[in-house]
């Protein structure tokens, strides 16, 4: 079991509403029974159900319809997901290994890990949301629908792991990199409704809220 650590780079987390944002481990997955509503960025209103996808049959995605933006400029371009999953992870490890090494080394091993993640996602349909220092942030079920959305986003995570330790094995021997052989990996997975739409701004950005990441995110800081 690994503890909460602190210190994260640019890491943003809270027990309550909180929003994120597109910008050998511990797989945790909880399914929510509850029918609750959020609102963010602009967008109100109330869950339809708890989660789905518990079934292991493949299930079709469909575009969801964000508002209409040329008919209503003004109006805010979000709308409510009933039921999809929320994945978290993160390097356990990772502070007091990067607090020893230089830039090169720690953007190496992240850009190394990340893009074996980002090439799952992409093989298998997973929405990659952001990045937040070592923290990986990816859904399934957002932004278009899918009824196995809980076990797509599972063997997604097991698939992630599995490719960690390759990683770091290659990085190892390859590169010359000390200590990453004892780094792992902490997941987070919650199913539930989600809050998700278009933030505008100086940076517009696609953002998720609700308790269903917040959960994730819990889960995945206590191992």
């Amino acid at each position: 079991a690994v503890g909460r650590r602190t210190g994260r780079m640019g890491r943003r987390r809270s027990n309550e509403s909180s929003g994120y944002n597109s910008s050998g481990g511990h797989l945790n997955f909880h399914r929510s029974q509850s029918s609750r509503g959020f609102g963010g960025a602009g967008a109100g209103g109330s869950g339809s159900g708890g989660a789905g996808g518990s079934g292991s049959g493949g299930g079709g995605t469909s575009r969801p319809d964000f508002v209409d933006v040329r008919a209503d400029p003004g109006g805010p371009i979000a709308m409510q997901f009933p039921s999809c999953s929320v994945m978290l992870a993160d390097i356990g490890g990772f502070t007091s290994w990067s607090a020893r090494r230089t830039p090169d080394e720690v953007f190496t091993l992240l850009e190394q890990v990340f893009w074996e993640f980002d090439t799952l996602a992409k093989e298998m349909e997973v929405f990659k949301l952001s990045t937040v220092g070592d923290c990986y942030i990816a859904t399934c079920g957002v932004p278009f629908a899918r009824e196995d959305h809980a076990v797509v986003l599972t063997i997604y995570a097991e698939r992630c792991r599995r490719q960690m330790n390759e990683a770091k094995h290659r990085l190892a021997v390859d590169h010359g990199l000390e200590g990453v052989e004892d780094l792992t990996m902490r997941f987070g997975i919650h199913s539930g409704p989600i809050t998700a739409g278009v933030l505008r701004g100086q940076k517009s950005r696609f953002e998720l809220f609700g308790d269903t990441i917040n959960t994730a995110s819990r889960m995945e800081s206590t191992g």
